[in-house]
């Protein structure tokens, strides 16, 4: 037995001695860097694990992911996961940096890991078609929009944003973004108030003490009402009116809408019956005089124009008008006049603001007062005509 043991050293430093019990860990390799992706877009991590002794069937594959950004990580509304041989694909729902560990483990217990850093970021909104304010109420006969008047608006395209309304399956989990909108007006003629009403499709909801340059609505396809401000009486002034769009990280801002406002034009009086001027009357005969024809940038001949008849009598020397009358006809009855004596009848046209000419623009014994307005040719508008009456 002596000399037996005497053998193993020389088999040793021989280099004979064969020992097969050790264990190679199992290899790993995943993609590495940063990947980025946005919340809610699924992202897939590959890796390709072997074992150099049982080959690729013979390992055990995890993956796990933590957050690593110091934000509090709800492991069941921030993250879904779903496992599938080599392939991890992972779903965030909120931003953020994010570690991804691939382990690996053979029969004999040996593990090798290996990481993977995730970015995951906002989707920002985003305006598609035009994406711009326009609009959306008609001008008035001159082509423009007249100071006082509401003018709706509307956005003339949509919005979209990815990863708004996304969130995790998990009962509980509820969207962690929704898009707020915002109109706003950014631009005004000075010493005016912008106002912004909602429009329910046929009437612009009237202002109130809490309404001022901002408006938020629900949805990009709702029409809201631009109040704008009748005290402005000369030059055109220019209001701008956008939309906000904020998915609570990121806001971004339409097209203006550039809106030009002028001041109220006077209704003019395009043509009477008979035509005004000077006539010798039978004082025993009713006289009728009527308006056939009126123009207003904003109001029409049957909608919106009223009237002012007047008489004047050479013998007292005064205007009298014609008290609760407004329709575009008038008849006169001559008969407790005397023969001889000289009257006068005019009609002057209003429009919804029942503004009469003032002294300064029009002396009363003026026949045919004319003023200026977009409305009629030549911007020449009459404003009162006048009949002057001999009676026999």
């Amino acid at each position: 037995m002596k000399g037996v043991w005497a053998l193993l050293p020389l088999l040793a430093s021989s280099g004979c001695l064969f020992l097969d019990t050790l264990n190679h860990a199992p290899t790993i390799d995943i993609s590495d860097g940063i990947t980025t992706a946005i919340k809610g877009s699924p992202l897939t991590v590959h890796a390709d694990a072997n074992d150099d002794e049982d080959g690729p069937s013979g390992v055990h594959l995890e993956f796990s992911v933590v957050a690593v950004d110091d934000q509090p990580f709800d492991r069941n509304c921030d993250v879904e996961e779903h496992t599938s041989g080599g392939n991890y694909t992972v779903t965030f729902y909120r931003t953020g940096t994010f570690e991804v560990t691939a382990a690996v483990t053979d029969r004999d217990h040996a593990t090798t890991k290996t990481r993977v850093m995730l970015s995951i970021t906002d989707a920002k909104p985003l305006f598609t078609g035009n994406g711009t304010a326009a609009q959306s109420s008609g001008h008035d006969i001159c082509g423009n929009n007249t100071a006082g008047d509401p003018i709706t608006v509307h956005l003339d395209g949509a919005v979209m944003d990815e990863d708004a309304g996304v969130h995790a399956s998990f009962a509980g989990c509820s969207a962690n973004e929704t898009l707020r909108y915002t109109w706003r007006v950014t631009d005004w003629p000075g010493g005016s108030k912008p106002t912004l009403t909602l429009f329910d499709g046929s009437t612009c909801a009237a202002p109130t003490a809490a309404s001022g340059a901002t408006l938020v609505v629900p949805n990009t396809l709702m029409h809201v009402c631009l109040w704008t401000d009748p005290m402005l009486f000369s030059g055109v002034g220019m209001y701008s009116v956008v939309l906000d769009a904020s998915d609570g990280t990121t806001l971004v801002t339409s097209g203006a809408a550039n809106i030009t406002v002028g001041p109220d034009q006077p209704p003019c009086i395009t043509g009477t019956e008979p035509v005004a001027g000077s006539y010798v009357v039978d004082r025993t005969q009713t006289q009728s005089f009527y308006v056939d024809g009126a123009v207003d940038d904003r109001d029409g001949f049957d909608a919106g124009i009223s009237y002012v008849w007047s008489v004047y009598r050479a013998a007292d020397g005064t205007w009298t008008d014609v008290p609760n009358y407004s329709l575009s006809t008038y008849e006169l009855d001559l008969s407790s006049f005397g023969v001889g004596e000289k009257l006068k009848v005019r009609v002057e046209a209003l429009d919804r603001t029942l503004q009469r000419v003032p002294a300064a623009t029009c002396a009363p014994d003026v026949d045919d007062c004319t003023v200026s307005s977009c409305a009629t040719n030549m911007n020449v508008c009459h404003k009162w005509k006048t009949w002057d009456l001999e009676l026999r």
